[in-house]
């Protein structure tokens, strides 16, 4: 009989976890399954609603302390939006975050930090690079950018 393997996006956040030098738990490998699907920066609110259509007996607080757990070992970064909502990105690598001031939408936009980091190892030690722009979407709909999407 044949061992039926995981797939693969269960090794990457399990494999993610051990790096990190913590246990793999349901709840952990939940959270962060959710945040690794998404772009949207979901606030803890946000992402405590969706798991709980899979996972019922997940508690809210779980949810706020696994996240914050997650920030102090640097595996997710926590970024403010336009109303104070701490909101969660799991995408660690180098990005532009581009924040819409009327609709409150935070968009990645890629970019190469090496330049930039490399001025500063010199006399720094960087651990992460984070570029916010605040600006207003630009959409041919003459209501404007609509309504935030989490």
């Amino acid at each position: 009989m044949s061992k039926i393997e995981p797939p693969a996006k269960t090794l990457r956040i399990g494999k993610t976890l051990r790096e990190a030098g913590l246990k793999v738990t349901p709840q952990r490998s939940a959270i962060l399954e959710y945040l690794f699907s998404t772009y949207a920066h979901p606030s803890a609110e946000t992402i405590y609603n969706e798991l709980r259509k899979k996972y019922p007996a997940v508690s809210r607080n779980t949810v706020y302390q696994t996240l914050d757990f997650f920030e102090r070992q640097r595996l997710i970064f926590a970024i403010m939006d336009t109303k104070g909502v701490r909101r969660y990105d799991a995408h660690t690598e180098p990005h532009i975050h581009l924040v819409c001031l009327d609709c409150g939408a935070i968009i990645d936009v890629p970019y190469d930090d090496r330049r930039i980091l490399g001025k500063v190892k010199k006399h720094f030690k960087p651990e992460k690079s984070v570029v916010y722009i605040y600006g207003r979407c630009v959409t041919e709909d003459p209501s404007g950018c609509g309504v935030r999407k989490e």
